[in-house]
Parts: C-alpha cells; sequence; structure tokens
C-alpha cells in the first residue's frame, strides 16, 4: 500500500485514500503497518487510521467530463 491508492475497510464502508503508510518499528518485529486514511461523510472530511490488514486495495474510479 501507498499513499495516493483508494482502499476500502474488507467489512465494508466509504471509499478512502491513503495519506500515509506508517511502517513497524525494527524494534517491535510482528508489528503490522498502520495506514492513515482521508474520505468523506456527507460534507464533512474525515481522517482516521486503519491496520493495514483491514483494508482491501480498490481501483481509482474514472472521472469522465466535458472539455471546456
Amino acid at each position: 500500500m501507498k499513499s495516493g491508492q483508494v482502499v476500502r475497510q474488507k467489512n465494508g464502508g466509504p471509499l478512502m485514500a491513503i495519506v500515509e503508510v506508517q511502517r513497524p518499528s525494527p524494534a517491535s518485529p510482528g508489528g503490522e503497518e498502520v495506514v492513515d486514511c482521508v474520505w468523506f461523510e456527507g460534507k464533512s472530511f474525515v481522517r482516521g487510521k486503519f491496520s493495514a490488514g483491514s483494508l482491501e486495495t480498490l481501483q481509482a474510479p474514472v472521472m469522465v467530463g466535458k472539455a471546456a
């Protein structure tokens, strides 16, 4: 996983963008990556952290618009 990828929790929920992936320190073997994500809930911007194992990577939706 890397910054900018689109993810969702494996048990469902909104599409989220990864802001940062925090790797476990070498001093804590077996530690899991923590993924900092952002998403919208209605008109509100929300940010949260999730374990990497709880997320699935998705393809970003393609946005099609009229040329100016």
